[in-house]
């Protein structure tokens, strides 16, 4: 799993919510968790397709207002040390996953050598996912209150 392929709209965004701290638990947790948040953020915003959630972060498919956004990332200056930085906090991901592999391990052995469920944990992240999701659409401008008209007499 390559990390070239993974759009770099979706490497930049997921690189500026690890570095603003929102993200909690170890290193690996907070990398998965900022590239979880911002799929689902872009996804909600309309830069990817739907169900670009449910796949792996290299089949993820960008609409055509994803599409420039991406073409713009490309161009922005910076965009190579940002690229790179992704890069590398995304190869903690990929050598975690190669040691569970590695190791026999199975997702019930994880289970039972952390301890929280792994269950708990992204019931958590989904919860702090829809919870950015509502209070952003809850946020109205307030309504200006009109003055009244002074009494002619």
């Amino acid at each position: 799993m390559p990390a070239k392929q993974i759009p770099v709209l979706v490497k930049h965004c997921a690189l500026a919510i690890y570095k603003s701290g929102y993200c909690t638990g170890t290193k690996v947790e907070r990398v998965q968790e900022a590239l979880d948040i911002a799929v689902s953020r872009l996804i909600q915003y309309g830069f990817l397709w739907k169900n670009s959630g449910k796949v792996t972060p290299e089949k993820i498919k960008l609409k055509s207002k994803g599409k420039t956004a991406e073409n713009r990332h490309r161009r922005e200056t910076g965009a190579l040390v940002k690229t790179q930085q992704w890069n590398v906090l995304y190869k903690l991901i990929q050598e975690e996953v190669e040691e569970d592999e590695g190791a026999g391990a199975t997702s019930e052995d994880a289970v039972a050598e952390s301890e929280e469920p792994l269950e708990s944990r992204t019931v958590q992240r989904r919860r702090r996912i829809a919870k950015a999701a509502r209070s952003s659409a809850r946020r109205k401008p307030k309504r200006v209150k009109r003055a009244k008209r002074a009494k002619r007499g």
